[in-house]
């Protein structure tokens, strides 16, 4: 999919289509976050609105400080379904700055503008206040999938996860559109502590 960005945009169209009342156009904002911004799941579901620059025009930048991966409720400490977690690859309480394009920001202002958030800033979340559970957001993404895809490639593997937004975000917008320095990046890989290598810029050091 990273190499067809019409076909991702026709899937986030059609989501909007699937669930009852508003459900899929809340959706939206949460599937763009993968794929235009690069963010796991887990940390599209923890996005709060104090996390956001959205600018009326131009790049915007998120900075992303939770993740809320979903687990079985006997291994949180709060004994939900949903636990505030750090960021992967991140030291405790490390935030990681990410800059996000101009389609992302329009949509994530127009969530808002729509939804508004949460009490503690969320902009995805259910319709009683709780996280979207990994269900819920599958099966909205089968069901875009029966409409914007052909039956040749629903029983292919392309988008078959919502995962597969992130990993084409990697190809959907050009570096130098994000500003890297690739004259001066040393994509020299990570450090052993697990966190990105000291050489990278920050457009490589925020896929982390």
């Amino acid at each position: 999919m990273d190499r067809h960005p019409p076909q991702a945009r026709e899937l986030l169209a059609a989501v909007t289509y699937v669930g009852r009342l508003d459900r899929g156009r809340h959706l939206r904002g949460f599937f763009a976050c993968p794929y235009f911004g690069g963010l796991r799941p887990a940390e599209a579901l923890g996005l709060r609105k104090q996390d956001c620059h959205l600018p009326a025009t131009g790049w915007g930048r998120l900075i992303l400080a939770k993740s809320k991966p979903q687990t079985n409720k006997k291994w949180t400490d709060s004994g939900a379904a949903h636990d505030d977690r750090g960021l992967k690859h991140r030291a405790e309480g490390e935030g990681r700055p990410v800059p996000v394009p101009p389609e992302l920001v329009a949509i994530l202002r127009e969530h808002i503008e729509e939804f508004g958030v949460h009490e503690d800033g969320r902009l995805c979340r259910g319709s009683r206040g709780g996280v979207i559970s990994i269900g819920t957001y599958c099966e909205a993404w089968k069901a875009a999938r029966t409409f914007a895809l052909t039956p040749e490639q629903q029983i292919s593997p392309l988008a078959a996860r919502p995962y597969d937004l992130r990993h084409a975000a990697r190809g959907s917008v050009p570096l130098a559109q994000r500003g890297c320095c690739r004259s001066r990046c040393g994509r020299a890989g990570r450090a052993r502590s697990g966190r990105a290598a000291p050489g990278l810029c920050q457009v490589h050091r925020w896929r982390r």
